[in-house]
């Protein structure tokens, strides 16, 4: 049995206004939007935890800045 999850396209619609609202005011929705195999689960993690400055995926924390993502 394959433990996996399916790759699938960015939709914003599918989360909480406020979470877009931030990823929108920090211009990283439109970089998110360009993966169209983002995993959801990472996606949903990511933009749920996301605080502008740092994200939580599982256990790992890390900081964004447009350098780390350069």
């Amino acid at each position: 049995m394959t433990n996996r999850v399916e790759p699938k396209t960015f939709d914003s619609s599918q989360y909480h206004d406020d979470c877009i609202a931030i990823l929108r005011d920090k211009q990283w929705l439109p970089f998110l939007e360009k993966f169209n195999e983002s995993n959801e689960e990472v996606t949903k993690q990511f933009s749920f935890t996301f605080n502008g400055e740092k994200a939580l995926i599982g256990n790992f924390s890390f900081r964004v800045s447009e350098d780390a993502i350069a």
